[in-house]
């Protein structure tokens, strides 16, 4: 885990805000989430709230934003690869 204090030195280094800090953050770890094969069978829901998401819709559409496919097309390739 980060300090406060270390990821303010980072988001202001990066000139990104902590809470777009904190997203990415928790987007890589549901991303990772969802390549793990031992968590096949969790739902992308289920990821979506461990990491701090509310809803599933926003999930999703930050998700493709951020990796350019949906949660579960990352999923699906991740796995098959």
């Amino acid at each position: 885990h980060l300090s406060l204090r270390r990821q303010r030195q980072m988001c202001i280094r990066d000139r990104d805000s902590v809470c777009r800090f904190i997203q990415r953050s928790r987007l890589k770890r549901s991303a990772a989430d969802l390549s793990n094969p031992h968590l096949r069978n969790e739902s992308i829901t289920d990821i979506a709230f461990k990491w701090g998401f509310t809803d599933s819709a926003h999930f999703s559409r930050t998700f493709k934003k951020h990796f350019e496919q949906s949660p579960r097309d990352f999923r699906a390739r991740s796995l098959n690869a």
